[in-house]
């Protein structure tokens, strides 16, 4: 799975609009699963429309597909009413995680580790060639107090869902305009850490992944200016 920009040419402009592309071998021509996979892989793409807000459901359909009409409703809703991304982000990735924990463990086909990226709309407006790598969310943080005083920070673990989307900055303003995309990861366990970043290409430029398995920071007190 994989989620862009591609250009095209309209006005005699070169424009960028919005599409999810999939490597796949598993969907037939008119959009329906196959039972059986093909032995060959290829590239689908599907644009973007005019439309204010358009549901993609890739691989493992969504049951019952009431579901997915709902989710397309509320969707569309949310765009009107200028809702935050991470809210849409919660919404998104519970219900593929409600799809996920309810399959058995040996017919699993959707994972719990979910990447969720939200892509400013200034940054499709950047016809320059500034490399703007993807920012990572913010990661909850707690506070534990040692018996010499200092202070130790690290990742909470069993973060709600809710505290695990979080873009930075945010997208109040003045930060709204801030055009570089913004992902977060979420884990399977509910847990801030490992933390992967995702793998992001422009034209001629590949930046790897990235992994964090973990973090802490210590502070200790000054004495003599407590």
């Amino acid at each position: 799975m994989g989620a862009g920009f591609e250009e095209i040419e309209s006005g005699g402009k070169q424009i960028r609009r919005p599409l999810r592309i999939m490597i796949e071998n598993c969907i037939d021509d008119d959009g329906s699963i196959l039972d059986v996979p093909r032995n060959e892989f290829r590239v689908q793409h599907n644009p973007l429309g005019n439309s204010t807000a358009t549901l993609y459901v890739a691989g493992q359909q969504l049951q019952p597909e009431r579901i997915e009409v709902e989710l397309s409703r509320l969707l569309k809703s949310y765009a009107q009413h200028n809702v935050n991304p991470e809210k849409i982000g919660v919404l998104l990735t519970g219900k593929i995680l409600d799809t996920a924990k309810a399959m058995p463990k040996d017919r699993k086909t959707v994972g719990e580790n979910i990447m969720c990226i939200c892509v400013p709309q200034a940054y499709i407006d950047k016809d320059d060639d500034v490399m703007r790598v993807p920012i990572t969310g913010g990661i909850r943080a707690e506070i534990f107090t040692n018996s010499d005083g200092s202070l130790i920070l690290k990742p909470m673990e069993n973060v709600p869902l809710e505290d695990r989307i979080r873009f930075l900055p945010s997208f109040e303003p003045p930060n709204s305009a801030f055009d570089s995309p913004r992902f977060a990861y979420i884990a399977e366990d509910n847990k801030a850490q490992p933390y992967h970043s995702p793998v992001y290409v422009r034209p001629g430029r590949v930046v790897p992944t990235i992994s964090s398995s973990g973090f802490s920071t210590a502070f200790t007190p000054n004495v003599s200016n407590p």
